[in-house]
């Protein structure tokens, strides 16, 4: 302390003596023309003037030197003022996560919405613990669970039931007439092939008659001629001609026994031909009740179709989600209202979820959902949750402990919706399940890409110009920067991965970049490990 204090004051004695040695020749240098001036006064007076002014002016210069800096101290302090306060932060080598964000909503992969297809006053629901139901209780699959006023659909299909018993013994009876049809026309059928065989008969036996007369005719020609020639008595030709006309006569009976047989063979074919008639008619008597018990049958289906719709039932065990009737009210299928899916869950009776089967329907941007594939895991964070770590920012490590539930991609809609122009994408919760609500607003995160060594900086430290990313890395050795080109990578939630252009260990720039250019000194205010 004692040296620097003595050096100081050195420093003050030469400036002393410097001014007192510039005032002493500045004092002979203005006595010395203060003569002259008298001199010439009389003859020169603007030269006095002139004279006086350049004095001014030495002394003047003489002063501000003695009161000025020397050139060493200028160049430091200009070099100080030139450093510029920046904050860095090392690269590491750590694992990113490449995400895809949306919102969404939760609801159930089955749920059934239950509604009354008739209308009419409700005369039933179900009670528990002699309540009445509401949104919350458990119900088990096939339980009753509301019912319309059923008496006039009950009087509906015992008459259908009727008519179908009605229609039944329609179908009996036309059956029994259809055997008997058949059987007569299979009697019809055996007299027509007697008549028949009974026909050929005769004539057959009009063939030998035939051939008999014939013979008997030659035979009593030949008897003539015998006689005539005086070689045979007449008697034998009487004999031959009695044969004949015996003959004829049997030709005569065995003709119109064919003829007969011919009168039979069709009768018996009309006989048959009627015996089919009957047998299409009872036929078509069998249509006809067969067509009058499907009626019937169907009548008593539709009436049975109606009396279910007066009953809900559920269809598996599930929670109640919305209920939006009473007993006592009287419900008519108008009362739905299908504007959007909000009215429908507020206007249909009863509706029933699933709550361990749920899901997250989400609409991606077209960009995004190109990236997203069926099995990639998805954190759920629900709004409020969103909100508060919007405020703090969202990291890897926040975005974990803020999930309420994690899931993985589902489905993804290969086409655009035509008027968001987006791409709709399904996510089944495989965890957590029990912290979401069905219809609740919620974020999906997808990470669709990963590396487990990359290295990287935060968010933000980069500056980029004309399309390329460049990271101011500190100097440490001269504390300047150097502006360098980068190849990035993955980007994070909080951070970039930089593919090429920076190391690991190096300090980049975070704060106070956008005054920098390549080689400026910098004064590193704080360095983040």
């Amino acid at each position: 302390m004692e040296t620097q204090e003595n050096n100081s004051k050195q420093e003050i004695t030469v400036k002393e003596i410097a001014v007192i040695e510039k005032d002493q020749i500045t004092e002979s240098q203005i006595d010395r023309s203060t003569l002259e001036i008298k001199k010439k006064r009389s003859s020169w007076p603007f030269l006095g003037l002139a004279m006086l002014a350049i004095v001014g002016g030495v002394v003047w210069k003489g002063f501000t030197a003695s009161q000025s800096p020397s050139s060493s101290e200028q160049l430091e302090t200009a070099a100080v003022q030139a450093s510029l306060p920046i904050q860095a932060v090392r690269a590491q080598l750590n694992p990113i996560e490449a995400w895809v964000f949306s919102n969404g909503e939760v609801s159930a992969v089955r749920f059934k919405h239950l509604t009354f297809q008739t209308a009419g006053t409700i005369t039933y629901l179900k009670k528990i613990g002699g309540r009445d139901l509401r949104e919350g209780d458990l119900v088990h699959g096939g339980e009753l669970l509301s019912r319309i006023d059923q008496r006039k659909l009950n009087a509906d299909v015992t008459v259908a039931a009727a008519h179908q018993m009605e229609a039944r013994k329609g179908i009996t009876n036309a059956l029994a007439d259809l055997q008997q049809a058949q059987a007569a026309l299979e009697a019809e059928k055996a007299n027509l092939a007697q008549a028949e065989q009974n026909l050929a008969k005769v004539k057959s036996d009009l063939s030998k008659t035939k051939t008999n007369r014939d013979f008997a005719k030659t035979d009593f020609i030949r008897y003539q001629e015998l006689v005539a020639e005086g070689a045979m008595q007449e008697r034998e030709m009487e004999v031959r001609e009695t044969n004949y006309k015996a003959a004829e006569s049997d030709v005569s009976a065995a003709q119109a026994g064919v003829k007969l047989a011919e009168s039979q063979v069709r009768a018996a074919q009309a006989r048959v031909e009627a015996a089919r008639g009957q047998l299409l008619a009872a036929q078509t008597q069998v249509e006809t009740a067969e067509s009058n018990l499907r009626s019937a049958s169907a009548q008593l289906d539709k009436s049975n179709v109606i009396l279910e719709d007066t009953v809900l039932t559920a269809p598996f065990d599930g929670v109640v989600a919305y209920l939006n009737i009473r007993e006592g009210d009287y419900w008519s299928p108008q009362v739905v209202r299908t504007n959007n899916y909000q009215d429908v869950v507020e206007s249909v009776p009863i509706v029933i979820v699933d709550p361990n089967k749920l899901e997250v329907n989400l609409e991606l941007p077209t960009f995004d959902g190109a990236k997203v594939r069926p099995g990639q895991t998805a954190y759920i964070v629900r709004d409020e949750d969103l909100s508060l770590a919007s405020v703090r920012g969202i990291t890897n490590e926040n975005l974990v402990k803020l999930a309420k539930a994690k899931g993985k991609v589902f489905a993804v809609n290969p086409a655009v919706t035509p008027g968001g122009r987006a791409v709709n994408a399904r996510i089944r919760i495989t965890e957590g399940k029990e912290k979401l609500k069905v219809g609740e607003r919620v974020s999906a995160w997808i990470a669709v890409d990963f590396n487990p060594q990359a290295v990287v900086v935060p968010r933000g430290s980069l500056v980029i110009r004309d399309r390329q990313a460049y990271a101011f890395v500190v100097n440490e050795v001269d504390n300047t920067v150097e502006e360098r080109p980068v190849e990035l990578g993955i980007q994070g939630l909080a951070y970039q991965e930089i593919k090429a252009g920076v190391h690991e260990g190096e300090l980049v720039v975070t704060e106070g970049k956008n005054r920098l250019v390549d080689r400026s000194p910098i004064q590193l205010v704080r360095t983040a490990q």
